[in-house]
């Protein structure tokens, strides 16, 4: 597609479209060509379709994967969320006749619905948290917008809510439209309805402009604003969005919880790991033969030696098991020279995308030969035993420009150590968040600097006793955190959700929500 692009723009160098898809396509390559002089045509090419009243060509999510201002990154997904507006523009006289419902359920519940095309096999479906919702306050339904991969997780998420209340729609705007699901929505008399996709591929963008639902919330999907004025809350945290970073940048009002925004399950359904990574990274186990329990099945037997996996044995394993597109020449450069300044110490990243692998060890060899061998590449590790074979790794480097998310949740509970550098987008901040959360934030760094000095320091041969002390701390603080209190997390959320149904519904269901929602620890 690359070659497509480059051809489209030998015959108009200014096509913007060819242009934005081009540097995405090369991004998620890793293929760095011009870089520099790529980033300043994207933002003039963005600016310039901004200010003729067209769309931009490049997608919200994907725009998050370059370093650009938030204030842009708004204007990129305001004009987005404006012609998805648009689609339903049609269909305006039938939705003015649909009333939003004022009244609670009996016992004064609240109706609080999600939307995901990701509720299987997917790092969404996998965080399942629903089943912890107070069912005295809270009556939870889910609309799958994909049918099913019969994976477990498909089937645990619809065991989660009562029954009845799980709706396989299929795709939208193929096996339903978005007017079909509007009214369904409606006629349920759904108070809040949460998108779970953001600007992810399937989203509900057009659905939502429609106005279902009292209440409309973006949450999980894509960590930064969706620049809908149809859509009210946007839930982060003190860390993830501060008052510094959130308006102007947000087109919802933020409600902040207390704890972290990321709700989970780990400490449910993946309750065996916190043990079995410590023992692992300790070694007090037979490493050729550690029982991993499978739920539903027999315990499998797995052999985590390093060797089993491709990797070196004693030497200081760094890692990043983000999806590829999120790195970039900044911080690629900024670990190999990490590589170079410690000889023993080895990078281990997955083949997500495998298609740009060839292009990071092409880059690698910029450093010399001797750092380029130590840049290793794995397939995706299955996911039944995924966190105890990544608890091999001493240190996790995480991507400052657009972090680890489900990842970053990943590392912390296999107690690994991670390092980050928020910036000023939520989407370069959730890792602190997660971290603030645990609480541990020795790892969190100041500037890119402060990331390759706390690096250096930590893999040198003085620094790896530090680094294991590290670790400890980590382990142990892991095992309490506030962020794998699935209900602790949940109740916070739902008190959320109660404050904006008093402060909004009450006052007006069609006018927008004015205030931010700032959660107390106390209930």
């Amino acid at each position: 597609s690359i070659s497509v692009y480059e051809s489209m723009l030998k015959l108009n160098p200014r096509d913007p479209e060819a242009f934005l898809n081009m540097l995405w396509a090369l991004k998620y390559a890793c293929d760095w060509r011009d870089w520099d002089l790529n980033l300043q045509k994207l933002q003039t090419m963005v600016q310039m379709q901004l200010q003729e009243g067209k769309v931009p060509s490049i997608k919200p999510f994907l725009a998050l994967a370059f370093p650009i201002s938030p204030a842009l990154y708004l204007s990129i997904a305001k004009a987005h969320a404006e012609e998805e507006a648009k689609k339903s523009f049609g269909w305006r006289h039938l939705l003015e006749k649909l009333k939003h419902s004022k009244r609670l359920l009996p016992n004064s519940r609240l109706r609080v619905a999600y939307m995901s095309t990701d509720l299987g096999d997917h790092p969404v479906g996998h965080q399942a948290w629903f089943w912890a919702h107070d069912k005295a306050r809270i009556d939870c339904m889910l609309f799958a917008l994909s049918r099913s991969d019969d994976s477990e997780w498909w089937h645990a998420n619809k065991a989660m809510v009562p029954y009845g209340n799980f709706y396989e729609m299929g795709k939208l705007g193929k096996d339903v439209t978005a007017i079909e699901l509007a009214q369904q929505i409606n006629e349920l008399g759904i108070h809040v309805l949460v998108t779970l996709n953001g600007w992810t591929s399937g989203h509900q963008i057009d659905l939502l402009a429609m106005r279902p639902s009292p209440i409309q919330v973006e949450y999980m999907g894509s960590h930064d604003s969706l620049g809908a004025e149809f859509v009210d809350i946007f839930v982060s945290d003190k860390i993830a969005t501060p008052p510094e970073y959130g308006q102007p940048f947000y087109s919802e009002k933020i409600m902040v919880t207390p704890h972290s925004f990321f709700m989970n399950e780990y400490a449910v359904s993946r309750a065996h790991v916190p043990q079995l990574a410590d023992d692992v990274s300790s070694g007090s186990v037979d490493l050729a033969k550690v029982k991993v329990p499978v739920k539903g099945q027999k315990d499998e037997i797995l052999d985590v030696r390093r060797e089993s996996h491709g990797l070196p044995s004693n030497v200081l394993l760094l890692c990043n098991f983000n999806q590829l597109f999120k790195v970039d020449p900044s911080i690629f450069a900024t670990w190999m020279r990490i590589l170079r300044g410690t000889p023993d110490t080895f990078l281990w990243l997955l083949r997500l995308p495998s298609t740009a692998e060839d292009a990071l060890r092409k880059r690698a060899l910029d450093y010399g030969e001797d750092v380029a061998r130590r840049v290793l590449f794995s397939d995706r590790i299955d996911w039944k035993t995924h966190l105890v074979v990544k608890a091999l790794a001493n240190m996790s480097l995480d991507n400052p420009v657009f972090n680890s998310h489900t990842s970053g949740v990943d590392i912390i509970w296999a107690g690994v150590p991670l390092l980050t550098l928020p910036q000023e987008t939520m989407s370069s901040r959730v890792a602190a968040s997660l971290l603030h959360s645990v609480p541990f934030a020795d790892l969190i760094v100041r500037d890119l600097n402060d990331y390759e000095e706390t690096s250096k320091r930590l893999t040198s041969q003085v620094g790896r006793k530090i680094l294991k002390n590290v670790r400890r701390k980590l382990q142990e603080a892991r095992r309490t955190a506030e962020l794998f209190e699935t209900k602790l997390l949940v109740q916070s959320f739902e008190k959320g959700l109660l404050m904006a149904w008093e402060s909004k519904v009450l006052r007006d269901s069609k006018a927008q929500l004015e205030f931010h929602t700032i959660i107390s620890q106390k209930s």
